[in-house]
């Protein structure tokens, strides 16, 4: 895997500040689909990445916006 994936993914967990099963299977699956793009791609690079997967923020944001608030709650609680 390279630096460049390593990078995205640590951002990515990062700003997912929630610790569950969902979240990593969340980010193996997310892991497996940047490996499979970049193995698709000569040359893949950080801005490769986000300009196909969106900035870590978004994709990020886009988990959470899977959540209810309740289950929000409740591993912040943990």
């Amino acid at each position: 895997m390279s630096n460049d994936i390593k990078k995205y993914i640590k951002y990515v967990k990062k700003i997912i500040s929630i610790h569950s099963k969902d979240k990593k299977e969340f980010i193996q699956l997310l892991t497996q689909k940047i490996i499979e793009f970049s193995n698709e791609h000569d040359s893949c690079s950080y801005q490769d990445i986000v300009d196909e997967f969106g900035s870590p923020n978004e994709v990020a944001g886009s988990y959470i916006e899977t959540l209810n608030s309740d289950e929000i709650i409740k591993k912040l609680n943990k």
